[in-house]
């Protein structure tokens, strides 16, 4: 069994600032990981440091600019 969250939100800002917020690294530490390191194109690895014990990378399925980002 798995498990998946869907959030719903109404930001007051434009497209590109929210695709930018979950996409560039400088501004995903503001929110999320303490460092963070990647650039949102397909086949690209992120990297999400959090602390030692969770080192986390995820790979860029797809990425659209400013309409998806997988």
């Amino acid at each position: 069994m798995g498990y998946t969250i869907y959030h719903d939100l109404h930001i007051a800002v434009s497209q590109q600032e929210i695709y930018n917020a979950i996409t560039d690294p400088k501004h995903l530490i503001n929110w999320w990981p303490q460092k963070c390191t990647g650039e949102p194109v397909h086949g690209a690895e992120y990297n999400f440091y959090f602390t030692k014990e969770y080192n986390w990378f995820g790979k860029v399925i797809k990425a659209e600019k400013i309409r998806r980002f997988i």
